[in-house]
């Protein structure tokens, strides 16, 4: 064959087939290898066919639509490599991010074992309130354990020196094997301000002396010749954007509104105007600078801290490296450099200072605290040294505060009151049980401590002398510690041994469980508008005789505690008949109000360590009677003698007071002053019974108490002034929240007979803090008539009820 033709019009030409070629015969064309067999063709045997064979191949092809599934699959491949590009540098980011993450979290390890270390800087010492001769406490070598090693380091010289004997009295104690560690505090000096030059770096605010400190560089510096304060002035730029924002570029600084940002080379005294990192725990432990003062030095006891009084009211330990001193003070006293509101708190506590009251506090006592121009109730959660944390249960905050500031009302109070007269002027028989006692060991009381300057021992000691600094820092803290119990309370140096309950208090505490009617069902809770249709109209009175608390229980209520997590405390929670579940006595006393319940709120009791089923009963009965009032009182009260069987001498039991020879009693309704609520007096601002109750609080030198009265029908504190509660002359209804005592007794109480003080009263079911027990009923008498009695008979059993000259 013979290819005709070239290029793209190549054709093809078809022939005819003569016969196989010799061997040995040449190509057509003459030419071409030996050995091929060739096929001779003639010029009239070629028949040409016009084909063109690329458009027919490519007909072909695009006629079966092989070139676009090629190119679907190509297109396909493509974003299938894409993908795949894009995981790959996904991928590599992961890996980088993974690396990232394991350094930082080296960081945080690293960090976190320094803070560790840090914090572990306080010897293992226990500080007793109470002197111990107990030998399980005798140190060193007790027979009862085995002996402890050397509390404190000992140079080589001292090794091999005797320790001398602990003395039993002592007030501290070492217990176990401790370390006192010192960080790195710098040496004790003076304080040193070196002149401002441009471009030296400072901590400054625009809103002194309450805004955030910010670094800053001093571009201008005016001289002192210049001003009329006769001081320096600066001008500044942040380094930051954002403070710079806004700012006028004409503000000048003094030296009183900067900080060196550089940290202090020495030790700051008390009264040293600072800048100091405050650690926000409400908003993720943010940190910021703030302006305040030195309040106490670092020392053992408060784990080498500065306590800094800020100048909007806080305070909080800080670490010495978080604490920059102020470019100058003024003249006239620090206190004029801070916030007008704490400048005469300030004031005072330098001017007494190393001597400063302060409440002595422990965790889990309730402290009435001011907050917002109001008294709250706060528990207290941890002590740190000279501060305390307190939770305010109304809102579940927490803040910690100066345990000796005003914002605790014991501390205020006491504060504030001048001294009261010890006894009557000539020679009247007084009472003083109706003003709050002071001294008890279940309330918080005012301490008033000599703080020892221990900084300079602290700060210049070496590790050779660690042994004499621990030693002199016991020493100060026994001279402390005496001076706190001569000012506090007197205890007395015996052992402690398990008490020994008498047989007359002698008993258990049974559960009983009682069942409610058998009309109540425990329904579940649907969505709905409480009305009356919520509960059964069932009289609670008739159930009276069983605790209080317990009657919600027997008209379909239900009381469950629960315990979201073991780190949280029990909580109550009630269940009324309808479903609705409640979480405080304030939606409590809402839905009686609603649902026009006959229950009270003082039936109610959110307290988790009230046990509402829990009833006493004595060990040993030799004697009893079921009603020792015979009827007179609304509750029966028993009488029982578990040392013999002797019962007590008959007397007239009388539930209200009589009058004696020459006292008249004004009982003209007229007399009384009544109210227009009709809310049963929820509303303490518009009801006018509970406003005369708050303004008697006036007469007090610590002025009107807001907060006096009841509070949904408990007084959780005393009240020398009196309360006054509603009367025939008021329009709300015996179940109002200011009517307490008028509805007469309700808690079960038993008279018993002591061992050495004749008949006792006590309760049998628990009570929440505040509730009311019981009236102090008897014979009203003269001034000439009680003088009379109390010389002849005594004035055990004597009250002055002339509240006018007890508040006096």
């Amino acid at each position: 064959a013979k290819a005709l033709g070239a290029g793209d019009g190549m054709t093809l030409s078809a022939l005819e087939r003569d016969g196989d070629c010799e061997g040995g015969l040449e190509g057509a064309n003459g030419e071409g290898p030996s050995g091929v067999k060739c096929a001779h063709l003639e010029e009239e045997q070629f028949v040409v066919c016009d084909c063109d064979i690329v458009a027919t191949v490519n007909k072909v092809i695009g006629g079966s639509e092989l070139e676009r599934a090629w190119k679907d699959e190509m297109d396909k491949f493509s974003r299938r490599l894409g993908v795949l590009q894009d995981l790959e540098r996904e991928f590599l980011e992961i890996d980088i991010g993974f690396d990232k993450m394991e350094r930082d979290l080296e960081k945080l390890k690293a960090k976190k074992s320094k803070d560790e270390a840090d914090a572990l800087i306080i010897p293992e010492v226990h500080f007793f309130d109470v002197f111990i001769n107990d030998s399980r406490f005798k140190m060193p070598g007790s027979p009862n354990r085995a002996p402890q090693s050397t509390a404190v380091r000992t140079s080589p010289a001292q090794k091999g020196s005797p320790r001398p004997a602990q003395k039993s009295s002592d007030d501290i104690i070492p217990v176990g094997k401790f370390t006192p560690k010192v960080p790195n505090l710098p040496p004790e000096g003076p304080i040193v301000r070196k002149e401002l030059d441009i471009s030296s770096r400072v901590l400054a605010t625009r809103n002194f002396p309450l805004g955030v400190f910010f670094k800053a560089r001093i571009t201008e510096v005016l001289p002192a010749e210049e001003t009329d304060d006769g001081e320096p002035m600066y001008h500044i730029k942040f380094e930051a954007r954002k403070p710079n924002a806004g700012m006028r570029q004409s503000k000048w600084f003094s030296p009183r509104e900067l900080a060196y940002a550089d940290r202090p080379p020495v030790v700051l005294p008390i009264g040293t105007r600072v800048v100091a990192t405050y650690t926000d725990e409400s908003w993720n432990q943010r940190q910021s600078l703030y302006a305040g003062l030195i309040a106490e030095p670092p020392k053992p006891l408060n784990r080498y801290r500065y306590l800094v009084f800020f100048d909007d009211g806080y305070a909080q330990y800080v670490h010495i490296d978080k604490v920059f001193v102020m470019c100058g003070t003024s003249k006239t006293g620090v206190w004029d450099d801070m916030y007008r509101d704490v400048r005469d708190f300030v004031k005072t506590y330098l001017q007494k200072y190393p001597e400063r009251p302060m409440l002595r506090m422990r965790k889990g006592q309730t402290v009435k605290t001011e907050w917002n121009g109001k008294w709250w109730m706060a528990r207290v959660l941890t002590v740190d040294a000279s501060l305390a944390k307190m939770a305010f249960e109304a809102d579940d905050r927490t803040e910690w505060i100066y345990r000796g500031s005003t914002r605790f009302a014991p501390l205020y109070t006491a504060l504030s009151h001048t001294a009261q007269q010890s006894a009557a002027p000539g020679g009247r028989v007084r009472r003083q049980n109706l003003v709050p006692a002071t001294g008890k060991q279940h309330r918080p009381f005012v301490e008033y401590t000599r703080e020892a300057d221990e900084s300079s021992s602290a700060a210049t000691a070496t590790k050779g002398d660690e042994t004499k600094k621990a030693a002199a820092a016991i020493t100060a803290s026994d001279r402390r510690n005496a001076a706190r119990k001569s000012a506090a309370q007197d205890r007395k140096s015996v052992p402690w041994e398990e008490p020994e309950v008498a047989a007359s208090q002698a008993g258990t505490r049974e559960l009983r469980c009682v069942e409610g009617s058998s009309t109540y069902r425990r329904k579940i809770y649907l969505e709905h508008e409480c009305s009356p249709a919520c509960v059964e109209p069932e009289d609670p009175e008739k159930l009276v005789g069983h605790n209080p608390l317990s009657i919600p229980c027997l008209m379909g209520w239900e009381r469950q505690l629960a315990k979201p997590s073991k780190k949280t405390k029990r909580k109550v929670f009630y269940t009324a008949p309808c479903g609705r579940r409640f979480r405080n006595i304030a939606e409590v006393a809402q839905y009686l109000t609603l649902s026009k319940c006959l229950l009270t709120v003082d039936q109610f009791c959110f307290d988790s360590a009230v046990n509402v089923f829990a009833h006493f009963e004595p060990q040993t009965v030799l004697s009893s009677l079921k009603d020792l009032t015979y009827g007179k009182e609304l509750v029966p009260v028993t009488c029982i003698n578990s040392l013999s069987t002797e019962y007590p001498s008959y007397i007239e039991y009388s539930a209200t007071r009589y009058p004696g020879k020459g006292v008249t009693l004004n009982l003209d309704k007229e007399f009384l002053c009544g109210c227009d609520c009709e809310d049963d007096c929820q509303d303490r601002d518009k009801c006018s019974c509970q406003q005369l109750t708050v303004a008697a609080t006036g007469a007090l030198p610590s002025g009107v108490n807001p907060s006096a009265g009841y509070r949904f029908r408990r007084l959780h504190e005393p009240l020398i002034t009196g309360v006054y509660e509603c009367n025939a002359q008021c329009k709300c209804s015996k179940r109002c929240q200011n009517r307490v005592v008028q509805n007469g007794l309700r808690c079960r109480l038993q008279v018993f007979r002591t061992e050495k003080r004749g008949w006792g009263v006590r309760c049998l079911d628990d009570l929440p803090q505040g509730c009311f027990v019981c009236i102090y009923a008897g014979q009203l008498l003269t001034e000439q008539g009680a003088n009379e009695d109390g010389n002849q008979y005594g004035d055990e059993y004597l009250a002055e009820l002339d509240h006018i000259e007890v508040v006096e």
